[in-house]
């Protein structure tokens, strides 16, 4: 374990050869952030990320003046490392010193921030797009999405259980992600106490709809505050006026309607990053189908 800061700000308070915690204290305020870091963060090659700083959601929160402990992934390895019981131990003293702890993530990250957010000394968890396990036996329905990643030592008989989830605990994922729905209905089956919110056309990256410091802190505040109600309207309105959302109805009319999948894509295509574009792209070419041919102006 390695304690001391790595930088003006920013302590690492365990570290092994698998997983980095870091602790950022903004000063004031009695609500922490832990959170689990993604497959994105990772640089190429699945590069460690893990520089006794950097953490997942540190944009936002440090904007937001919020503090944060930030489990950073060496491996996508999902968190299920022989280190991880020491390293919530040691989280623990951390977050006793705040009234409430949330703990959120995005996939894999949202995988740990249910499983291991209760043994982090978090009261409330937010998890968007899990997975309820890497193990496809433990699935009624296989998913190859992340099967690259699966290591029988690490991964068989991986699930989530109730007496992991938080005492409040939000998944948010989307109904149309059929893989998504899947681990959704496993872990609200493992721990009824769950509750789920469903982000339509958000796609698996859901939590892309709640970038920017304003909407993830609202989201975050509203989890500390257990307010489900408000936690679905912000999903909702959100999810409305998202590009996510834009890319995920052309992707879901490409088939049957690439003109229109073609016209949703072009009005959005200034608000996609270069992954969602590429990804739009890579889908329309496997499908067969080039860019229909643009309109024609009047006259």
């Amino acid at each position: 374990m390695i304690q001391g800061p790595s930088d003006k700000e920013t302590a690492v308070v365990f570290e092994d050869d698998d997983i980095q915690v870091v602790h950022r204290d903004a000063g004031g305020g009695d609500l922490l952030v832990v959170t689990f870091s993604s497959l994105g963060m990772f640089g190429p090659g699945f590069a460690s990320q893990a520089d006794g700083s950097t953490y997942w959601g540190r944009g936002f929160l440090e904007k937001a003046g919020l503090s944060a402990v930030g489990f950073v992934a060496k491996a996508p390895h999902w968190f299920m490392t022989p280190g991880m019981a020491d390293a919530t131990r040691a989280v623990c003293d951390t977050t006793k010193r705040y009234r409430k702890a949330v703990a959120y993530g995005s996939s894999m990250g949202a995988f740990a921030a249910l499983k291991f957010g209760r043994s982090s000394g978090c009261a409330v968890a937010v998890a968007c797009g899990p997975q309820a396990t890497l193990d496809n036996k433990r699935l009624p329905v296989p998913d190859l999405r992340y099967q690259q990643h699966y290591r029988a030592g690490l991964h068989r008989g991986m699930r989530i259980e109730a007496r992991d989830v938080c005492q409040t605990a939000y998944v948010i994922f989307d109904p149309h992600c059929a893989e998504d729905r899947v681990h959704a209905a496993e872990i609200a089956r493992a721990a009824p106490e769950v509750r789920c919110i469903e982000a339509y056309f958000a796609g698996h990256e859901c939590v892309r709809i709640f970038g920017g410091t304003r909407p993830a802190t609202e989201l975050i505040t509203a989890a500390a505050d257990e307010d489900m109600a408000h936690l679905r309207a912000l999903t909702d309105a959100l999810r409305r006026s998202s590009p996510a959302r834009a890319l995920e109805l052309a992707l879901a009319a490409l088939q049957r309607r690439p003109v229109l999948a073609d016209s949703i894509f072009t009005a959005f295509e200034g608000r996609l990053d270069t992954g969602q574009r590429l990804r739009f792209e890579r889908i329309r070419t496997a499908a067969g189908r080039g860019r229909a041919p643009a309109a024609q102006p009047p006259g």
